[in-house]
């Protein structure tokens, strides 16, 4: 009926967009650049780093001026963590590392029309580099509450000093330490000509498991009444992430600035094939580096 006729058009666009094997080498293109175009997973970092594309330069790195316990990151080879280094002085060189990885397609998952399974390993592919990226930014804001004790926030005490177990006794020491974070962080750095103020939005990078309770802290009001002004005293975003490597803290950031990263070159892929194993293959490549060259704009914050 109409409904079969329906499905079966559909299913034949489906296979006609990844064409016939003699066209395997334009489609293998086709079909990561479709997913290369699609929305990145997680960008969350780039709320917090003065990100700058770069791809038109000529330059392989940039330099940041007046270095305060600052951090870059190296290459981060797939599944291994990422390499975090100190830095310091007055200038530091920043260089644009290269990542790659590749990926193979037999030509036999064309010919076969295993379209969903090329789909899908596209995705992964696009996927992983894009993983490699975050997750990198991500590793030099942990490492700050890592490794430099000055940049830790206990869990503050309840204001109204409110006893365990009494509604309300999380979000009020929740929303103390933020306020703690908060105040810490602009004192730090009020001489440095960051042009702060009052109002001055700090972004909150946290994981998903900690974004209702710290959703909580920040809706929590002074007063049991309409109108009453929130616990929290300063203005905070939160950055949810699954990136981060534990849920027993949250980081409250301070962005832009000297928070800094550069894009030099987008994933770019390449495509080849190889007749010996009847396979074609394709490479992705990008560059891009980044580094926190001032740790008092970032603060991990404990929730016990």
């Amino acid at each position: 009926g109409e409904r079969f006729k329906a499905q079966r058009n559909r299913i034949e666009a489906q296979l006609q967009a990844f064409g016939g094997p003699g066209d395997f080498q334009t489609t293998l293109h086709e079909v990561l650049q479709k997913y290369q175009a699609l929305p990145l997973f997680d960008v969350g970092y780039e709320q917090v780093f003065d990100i700058r594309d770069v791809t038109q330069s000529n330059d392989d790195g940039f330099t940041i001026y007046d270095i305060e316990d600052g951090l870059t990151f190296s290459k981060v080879p797939i599944g291994q963590p990422a390499k975090i280094y100190s830095m310091s002085g007055a200038k530091i060189d920043v260089g644009y590392d290269l990542y790659g990885a590749g990926l193979g397609w037999h030509r036999t998952m064309i010919e076969d029309r295993k379209f969903w399974q090329l789909e899908n390993n596209a995705k992964t592919f696009i996927n992983r580099a894009n993983y490699t990226k975050a997750a990198s930014f991500y590793a030099l804001i942990e490492a700050v509450g890592d490794g430099n004790a000055n940049q830790r926030v206990t869990w503050q005490a309840h204001p109204d000093g409110v006893a365990s177990g009494t509604s309300g006794y999380l979000a009020g020491r929740d929303a103390a330490t933020l306020n703690a974070a908060a105040l810490k962080i602009f004192t730090d750095v009020k001489d440095k000509g960051y042009s702060v103020s009052f109002n001055t939005p700090l972004k909150v990078v946290c994981p998903f498991a900690l974004v209702g309770r710290l959703n909580n802290a920040l809706k929590l009001v002074l007063q049991g009444f309409d109108g009453s002004p929130n616990q929290v005293a300063y203005t905070f975003q939160l950055v949810p992430t699954l990136l981060l490597s534990t849920a027993s803290y949250y980081h409250v950031c301070l962005p832009k600035n000297k928070l800094v990263g550069g894009n030099r070159m987008d994933l770019t892929i390449f495509d080849e094939f190889k007749p010996e194993t009847y396979s074609d293959v394709a490479y992705g490549w990008m560059r891009f580096g980044g580094a926190v060259a001032d740790q008092q704009q970032i603060v991990r914050c404990a929730i016990a």
